[in-house]
């Protein structure tokens, strides 16, 4: 029989919590991040049939929970499990379960409703069931669910005994967030639950509603690997999982066991990194940076790679590091104003921005991780930005770009960077070839609207390929002029019905750069009109236009094929 790397069941809140299961969130995971919005809904979840009139609607379903039983060394009970996915809803429904029960022991002591002793074994009953045991001498409470390093101390003394933080007392903001939620939910509770009997409806609505009507589907793993898997499936079917946060539980904990004593530098490594570059773009960047070393690998995969290569302390702080020291490279990618670059470098950066592409990235940053000199940085970028460019225009399949990136990352960071044509042999599968770019140019067209700075970069540069002084496409009052409107009037241009209009107007060969008040005097209007306004230019490129008789897609075409000629010339690398 094939094992099974894990289990699936179906149980309630209730149920999760029960037969003295208890759960721990990893020491590195993210920390508490539910805000106004999450607690809104679950709040609506909650109350959702609470009259009672249908009840065999009364079932919620809360998604998935992954949970991971502990590795001996882990110094976890061993009837605690490791909390893998699922920490933000457990955690909200455990302090919506605390804000009641504080209220039927404020209940209890202002004697109202209810007898006083009544609303106390509620209370008590609760969080024997959901929260935890209770010392009655010490007054705390040995928890069914621990959180992470940062919140739990502040989950143990706080949130579970309701008492609230001092006033100027500092918090991380995940300790804010779970107070602020508290009151919440607590004042939801107060403003539902009024009048005559409410400990027994609370009670009874916390106990229902929220331990045996909310369900979850519990998948058990038996090892991080496992979990991956899973995360992988998860993924796949549009449940958003952070493939990051357990790359850095097990890079964190691989330290853990293996380092203790450097544990505080690998955190703070990891913290740094992914600060630098905020966490939409860190998983990203993680990827990147594994192909810029390691044969390329998609973001599925990645998990598994890492996990295959660090199993030691050394292996993974040195990835650690690595990964901290060049964060910030990565980073001004999309920065090009970033002090990092120079003058020379920064016209490459800022086109590859307007570019929108990242598969050149590993190359990037094996550059930097080998100490290449600035001139060879500033050829690198180049290099990026022409293929890049080739590909982009010539609107070839994005991901054929990975592996040729990887391997002229991995061809720098083992001997340096040795020239542009010591990586061509690398790059000449999606390197766009002399003749091919110069057709694709030629038809080349993109809607204005949606890539303005891009179309003024490259009418800059093709102004700049005539011999005049080549614009500063972000000087104020540039504008991209169509020369062919995009809602011409087919009496103005009759070569041009509604088909070919929509064929031509958004090609290259019908923009032209215009200054201050040209682009709004030249509008609308009849070629014939705007070409005097094209013949006053101060562009060379715009003022050749004043010498058609006629504008026609025969006209766009001759001006585009010459275009491209330009353009085979400016981007084009020595092969």
């Amino acid at each position: 029989m094939v094992a099974r790397p894990f289990q699936t069941e179906t149980r309630s809140f209730a149920d999760l919590l029960g037969n003295g299961r208890a759960y721990a969130v990893p020491r590195f995971q993210r920390d508490y991040a539910w805000d106004t919005d999450e607690w809104k809904d679950l709040w609506e979840d909650l109350i959702a049939n609470l009259d009672g009139k249908h009840p065999d609607e009364g079932m919620h379903y809360m998604g998935y929970v992954v949970t991971q039983a502990p590795d001996p060394h882990d110094g976890l009970d061993p009837k605690t499990e490791w909390l893998i996915d699922g920490q933000q809803r457990l955690t909200t429904l455990s302090i919506v379960l605390l804000a009641g029960m504080r209220l039927l022991s404020l209940w209890a002591d202002e004697g109202k409703g209810e007898t006083p002793e009544a609303n106390r074994e509620r209370e008590a009953e609760l969080r024997r069931r959901f929260i935890g045991h209770r010392d009655p001498a010490a007054l705390t409470t040995t928890p069914k669910l621990a959180l992470n390093r940062l919140d739990d101390e502040f989950w143990r003394f706080h949130v579970l005994r309701a008492r609230a933080p001092a006033k100027g007392q500092r918090l991380y903001p995940s300790n804010r967030r779970m107070w602020r939620a508290f009151e919440f939910f607590e004042r939801h509770l107060s403003e539902t639950f009024i009048g005559d009997g409410r400990g027994f409806a609370l009670t009874r609505f916390l106990a229902d509603r929220v331990g045996d009507q909310l369900v979850f589907t519990v998948i058990t793993v038996d090892n991080d690997l496992a979990a991956y898997k899973v995360f992988e499936t998860l993924n796949a079917r549009g449940v958003k999982l952070s493939t990051s946060d357990l790359l850095k539980n097990h890079l964190l904990l691989v330290v853990a066991r293996g380092a203790p004593s450097d544990l505080e530098l690998a955190e703070r490594l990891w913290t740094e990194a992914a600060k630098a570059l905020g966490s939409g773009e860190f998983p990203t960047y993680l990827r990147h940076f594994w192909n810029a070393g390691h044969r390329p690998v998609r973001a599925a995969g990645l998990f598994r790679e890492v996990r295959a290569e660090t199993k030691d302390a050394t292996a993974a702080l040195e990835l650690l590091q690595a990964l901290f020291e060049q964060a910030p490279l990565y980073r001004g990618l999309d920065t090009p104003a970033a002090p990092l670059w120079t003058r020379e470098q920064r016209p490459y950066v800022e086109a590859l921005s307007y570019l929108g592409a990242s598969q050149f990235a590993p190359l990037v940053i094996a550059a930097g991780r080998r100490s290449v000199e600035t001139d060879g940085m500033t050829a690198i970028l180049r290099i990026c930005l022409v293929v890049t460019l080739r590909h982009h225009v010539s609107g070839l399949n994005p991901s054929a770009l990975e592996e040729a990136w990887s391997n002229a990352a991995q061809s720098v960071l083992r001997d340096g960077f040795l020239g542009t044509k010591r990586l061509m042999p690398h790059l000449r599968p999606v390197y766009r070839d002399d003749q091919a770019f110069e057709h694709d140019f030629s038809l080349y067209a993109r809607d204005v609207s949606r890539h303005r700075m891009l179309l003024r970069w490259m009418l800059c540069a093709l102004e700049g390929a005539t011999g005049a002084p080549r614009p500063d496409h972000d000087e104020p009052g540039l504008t991209v002029e169509h020369i062919l409107p995009r809602n011409a009037d087919t009496a103005d241009y009759p070569a041009f019905d509604e088909e070919v209009r929509d064929d031509y107007v958004h090609r290259l060969g019908n923009l032209a750069l215009l200054i201050g008040s040209g682009n709004r005097d030249a509008g609308s209007r009849p070629f014939a009109e705007k070409r005097p306004i094209l013949e006053t230019s101060q562009y060379r490129s715009t003022r050749a236009l004043a010498a058609f008789e006629d504008w026609t897609p025969a006209a766009i075409q001759h001006r585009q094929l010459e275009m491209a000629r330009h353009a085979r010339q400016i981007w084009r690398l020595d092969t």
